[in-house]
């Protein structure tokens, strides 16, 4: 849970350099020829081994 509140935290930064969320969301919209021709997704991975 603790890594869920600090991401929760970065991604409410307004400042779009500062944002992990918002800069991945920009390259990719960069990546895909400004068309959103791609999707993706993001699913949260926990080791269970751990």
């Amino acid at each position: 849970m603790s890594g869920a509140k600090t991401m929760d935290m970065a991604t409410r930064i307004t400042d779009i350099k500062q944002n992990p969320a918002a800069l991945l969301a920009l390259s990719w919209y960069y990546a895909t020829n400004v068309k959103g021709e791609k999707d993706m997704v993001i699913l949260p991975y926990k080791d269970s081994r751990h």
